[in-house]
């Protein structure tokens, strides 16, 4: 939970269990960390960077997202077409979980032209300070040809 306070002062914090009063008892503790984060998280994309050639199937969009002091609550993922007049941003998806890194499936299969396309992520902290990346200039390669390895 985050909450800004409206003014200066003396402020008292109240905490219950979910299923009070039927749990919790005097020898129960809560432990709260109070931060002051007023700076922005910081990141950018792992993949894909800027100007790069992805292939034309389903990729995994991975941002570096960073903050130091209330930590990194979650990552909204975007991408643009190269028209940018006719079109909007499509949100792709969000992710709230960093146990496996920052990321977002794409399927690029099912976009028929991904020439000078943007990818741009929100990252927000938990204090509510968020940035925007973008990596701009991804094309689609016209030919892809996955390498497969066999055994002897």
């Amino acid at each position: 939970m985050n909450l800004q306070l409206p003014r200066t002062g003396t402020f008292y914090i109240r905490v219950n269990a979910w299923d009070h009063p039927t749990s919790g008892s005097e020898t129960h503790t809560y432990t709260l960390h109070l931060v002051e984060d007023v700076e922005e998280p910081t990141g950018y994309f792992l993949y894909p960077q800027e100007g790069a050639i992805i292939p034309p199937s389903a990729i995994m969009l991975e941002v570096n997202a960073i903050d130091e002091l209330s930590g990194v609550s979650h990552v909204d993922f975007y991408w643009h077409s190269s028209d940018w007049q006719n079109t909007n941003w499509i949100k792709i998806g969000e992710d709230w979980n960093d146990q496996d890194g920052w990321n977002h499936p794409f399927d690029a299969s099912k976009i028929p032209d991904l020439s000078g396309i943007t990818f741009y992520v929100n990252i927000y902290d938990w204090a509510g300070n968020w940035i925007g990346i973008g990596a701009w200039n991804i094309n689609q390669t016209k030919y892809y040809f996955p390498i497969i390895i066999k055994g002897n």
